[in-house]
């Protein structure tokens, strides 16, 4: 047996079925011992065994942390390569809305200038239309001279026709009358005429300009 020392079949030097007390107290001895030896050796047994199993615990548990490991490594490269991903999209994103950005801040800027040059341009037709105002405004006060004055001389010629018949003094002061009243007339509505087209037009450049203008400020909010 591998557990014991001596066995059971120790043998001593003696004769046959005959033991002398030392050889009697001897063969106990060596028996205790490998009764000691056997159980030293179960006790080691048992421990190697018990050593063997957490051995082979350690092991499983160290595979499976390997394994997890393995999986948790390959599940956050994965998470990595998709974050990464997502990045370079975002980037490109942010890199194309900064494009347009700029483009807008670029025509944001044309449109402002577009704009001052217009209000500019706005300025000077609406001095001008106050230039045409006032002009026509001159232009009435001299009308309303001129028919104070007209009348004037209506009323200084009047005492003064005693030459002739009364037919022929009414024949004459009608004539006058219609006369210079045509003549009026004419250079009225010649004026009116004339200054209309100017307003009108000065009116059509300045609705122009600022449907322009409008359409821009549109054109900036899209």
């Amino acid at each position: 047996m591998e557990n014991v020392i001596f066995g059971p079949k120790l043998k001593l030097p003696s004769i046959e079925g005959v033991k002398s007390g030392c050889e009697n107290e001897l063969y106990l001895l060596m028996k205790e011992v490998d009764f000691a030896f056997e159980r030293k050796h179960g006790a080691l047994n048992a421990l190697c065994q018990s050593k063997q199993e957490e051995i082979e615990n350690l092991k499983s548990i160290l595979e499976s942390r390997a394994q997890s490991n393995k999986k948790n490594l390959e599940e956050h490269t994965k998470y990595l390569i998709n974050e990464i991903a997502k990045l370079k999209e975002e980037n490109a994103h942010l890199r194309k809305e900064n494009s347009k950005l700029q483009k807008k801040i670029q025509q944001r800027r044309e449109s402002e200038n577009q704009f001052e040059s217009l209000k500019k341009s706005l300025n000077v037709q609406q001095e001008e239309n106050i230039m045409l105002k006032d002009r026509f405004t001159k232009l009435s006060k001299q009308h309303s001279i001129l028919q104070e004055n007209y009348q004037k001389l209506l009323n200084v010629m009047t005492p003064k026709q005693n030459v002739g018949s009364s037919t022929d003094k009414r024949t004459l002061e009608e004539s006058s009358l219609n006369f210079i009243d045509a003549l009026i007339a004419e250079e009225t509505e010649k004026f009116i005429k004339e200054e209309s087209g100017h307003c009108e037009l000065l009116q059509s450049k300045i609705n122009q300009e600022i449907e322009e203008l409008k359409r821009s400020v549109r054109d900036e909010i899209n």
